[in-house]
This record gives C-alpha cells, sequence and structure tokens, in this order.
C-alpha cells in the first residue's frame, strides 16, 4: 500500500470517526421496551394462618392470577 493511499485512509479515518457514535439506549431500557415478556410462577410457603397483611398479599396474587398479569 503506498503512501497516498494509506494517507487517504487515516484522512478518511479521522472524518468519520467523530460521525460514528454509541447509540444513548441503555440494553436493559431497549430489552424492556421491545422485547415480548416471559411468564413467571409466583409460589410461597407459611406454616402460620394468614393474617391481615397475608390475606392482602394473597388476594391481589389471585387477582393478578386471574388477569394473566
Amino acid at each position: 500500500m503506498g503512501w497516498a493511499r494509506r494517507s487517504c485512509l487515516v484522512v478518511s479515518l479521522a472524518l468519520v470517526a467523530p460521525v460514528a457514535s454509541a447509540c444513548t439506549t441503555p440494553v436493559y431500557q431497549f430489552a424492556m421496551n421491545n422485547w415480548q415478556r416471559s411468564g413467571y410462577h409466583v409460589r410461597y410457603f407459611h406454616s402460620a394462618a394468614d393474617g391481615d397483611a397475608d390475606a392482602e398479599a394473597n388476594a391481589l396474587l389471585r387477582a393478578a392470577s386471574r388477569e394473566g398479569g
């Protein structure tokens, strides 16, 4: 490769480098906005009777499972 061709390549790279920049969207944000969500299961174990706070949480989980999300 001659010096003229090499200098032309260096000048081209110097002109293009400032234009070629990375995107500003983080990968996790792109994934949350564009990828299909996966299903999941919620399982919990307890040994005592349901208290007031537990009953409320159980009702929310039951309602979410009926609605599908």
